[in-house]
């Protein structure tokens, strides 16, 4: 017997509808850790499915394509990501290039919004906390963010 797929109906008007994004939101963020997020104790590895995590975005924004949730959404998954190699040491190019390529992308996705100042802090508490690590990752988020965020860019392994 085949499943029927479950659609979710957003109501068009009032609190109901905030309280089912807010919902959404929490799901997506619950998706996004289950693939990424380091575990409490390290007891056992983030299932690192990527394809799993964009979908889960992909989705959200077909839903609700607000522009701040959605980079929200990617800023979670990069943080997700770098706190991962944080917590287990290296991990392989295939993670690393799935974290780079997803800020790059919600880069320009708040460029094109007008959204850089709002998430800056974010951005660069990311490039702080991944200046040290190896594997060219660090230097690439670096990079990133000399280049949208030129003025406030620093990172003590890049210091003389």
């Amino acid at each position: 017997m085949k499943q029927r797929k479950k659609t979710l109906t957003i109501p068009d008007k009032g609190p109901r509808k905030d309280r089912s994004i807010d919902h959404l939101l929490k799901n997506c963020k619950k998706v996004l850790a289950e693939q990424l997020a380091p575990r409490p104790n390290k007891s056992s590895f983030p299932q690192l499915n990527y394809s799993v995590a964009r979908k889960a975005i992909c989705d959200f924004k077909k839903i609700h394509p607000d522009p701040l949730l959605i980079i929200d959404l990617q800023l979670t998954y990069v943080e997700y990501g770098a706190q991962c190699t944080l917590a287990y040491g290296d991990i392989d190019a295939t993670f690393y290039d799935s974290i780079e390529r997803m800020f790059r992308k919600t880069l320009k996705n708040m460029e094109q919004h007008g959204l850089l100042d709002l998430f800056q802090n974010r951005c660069l508490a990311i490039q702080k906390s991944t200046c040290n690590l190896g594997w060219g990752f660090g230097d690439a988020i670096h990079e990133l963010c000399q280049e949208y965020f030129p003025e406030r860019t620093t990172c003590t392994a890049y210091s003389l």
